[in-house]
């Protein structure tokens, strides 16, 4: 798949355009502050619904606009249904309209599965600085797009963790009233624990082979933690946690607490790598996941990427920019003005955009 055209307006400082797009790279350059981020910003929403930056719409919405709306056709590639109309309407007190092919979607999700994207950026090598909720959604990304039972599981283990959160606290003592939700929590979440695990064995056998195209400093390994302890099932493991639980007042166990690492040579990335490495390190476990989700889905996602060549020398900048290419599918790429990247790439075989003051062009 791949974004053939987009229409936009009311985000941000963007004027309002409509842009036609390569099936492969996409080049966007500028001074920072220019728009460049705004654009990458405008496909994520198009293509999910959501702004990688901001949680309130009132956030990306242009100075003085109710609303903001992205309109754009997807290639499917697809005989039978060879292009596809998306279009969503975000406005002002959070609402929103969405649209597949001219039909009104009453759900965000469905939504959000039409068109796979994955946004990569400079602040990326956070994925192991920060806490573990970006790896877990590192991990379910890749499930959400490829099994569809894994988002209903996702939702129906969440709401009840919520429900099960409320009653440690309301209740207190009257087991009765936590356990009433022990058995969504199980049979959800041994569910997304499954999906997980079976993410994991796949993308790291990737992973393993494509690394040296990236980095060669080390044995890379991966441990996965489910969220629990190991060979235990779930419905235990909330049994011996249940007055811990009550203690604290949030369910302590459970796939909401899942996690997982790489190592190289046995050792966290974390502790060994320079921030330059990590970066490249992240950029590789980005496009790994991209050739998994390419593997497992038949179809190619569209790749976002913000300044990630920054910090980085000629030749892994260079080795990140092959790798893109040898995705083979569509990415949009912002590159700031005066790097090095930059005029490497000037008078190549891919379409550029100069972005200035919000226009591009």
């Amino acid at each position: 798949m791949f974004l053939d055209n987009l229409h936009y307006s009311g985000i941000r400082n963007l004027l309002p355009a409509k842009l036609e797009f390569s099936s492969t790279l996409n080049l966007f350059w500028g001074k920072n502050g220019a728009g460049k981020t705004s654009f990458l910003e405008a496909v994520h929403l198009l293509a999910t619904g959501k702004s990688f930056r901001a949680n309130a719409v009132q956030e990306y919405l242009s100075f003085n606009e109710e609303s903001c709306l992205l309109s754009g056709i997807i290639n499917t590639f697809n005989t039978n249904l060879p292009s596809v109309r998306l279009g969503i309407e975000r406005f002002r007190d959070g609402t929103h309209t969405l649209r597949i092919a001219e039909e009104k979607c009453g759900s965000l999700a469905e939504f959000a599965r039409v068109l796979a994207v994955q946004f990569m950026s400079g602040d990326s090598y956070r994925l192991f600085d920060e806490l573990p909720v970006r790896r877990r959604r590192f991990m379910d990304w890749g499930m959400f797009h490829v099994e569809h039972s894994f988002f209903s599981h996702w939702q129906r283990y969440h709401s009840a963790l919520k429900q099960r959160n409320r009653a440690l606290k309301t209740f207190g003592k009257r087991v009765s009233e936590v356990k009433a939700w022990d058995e969504i929590l199980i049979e959800s979440g041994e569910s997304l624990h499954e999906s997980r695990k079976r993410f994991i064995s796949r993308f790291f056998s990737i992973f393993e082979q494509r690394l040296p195209d990236f980095l060669n400093i080390g044995t890379p390994s991966i441990q996965y933690r489910k969220g629990w302890a190991k060979g235990e099932g779930l419905g235990k493991a909330l049994e011996a946690s249940l007055f811990r639980d009550q203690a604290l007042g949030y369910t302590t166990v459970g796939p909401h607490r899942a996690d997982f690492e790489i190592l190289l040579d046995e050792q966290p990335v974390k502790a060994i790598l320079s921030r330059g490495q990590k970066k490249l390190l992240i950029a590789a476990l980005y496009l790994v996941r991209a050739q998994w989700f390419s593997e497992e889905k038949g179809q190619r996602c569209v790749m976002l990427v913000d300044d990630l060549s920054a910090e980085l020398d000629t030749e892994t900048s260079d080795a990140l920019f092959q790798g893109l290419i040898d995705l083979g599918g569509q990415a949009f790429i912002a590159v700031v003005e005066g790097t090095p990247l930059l005029d490497r790439l000037r008078g190549g075989p891919y379409p550029m955009f100069h972005v200035e003051h919000g226009r591009i062009g």
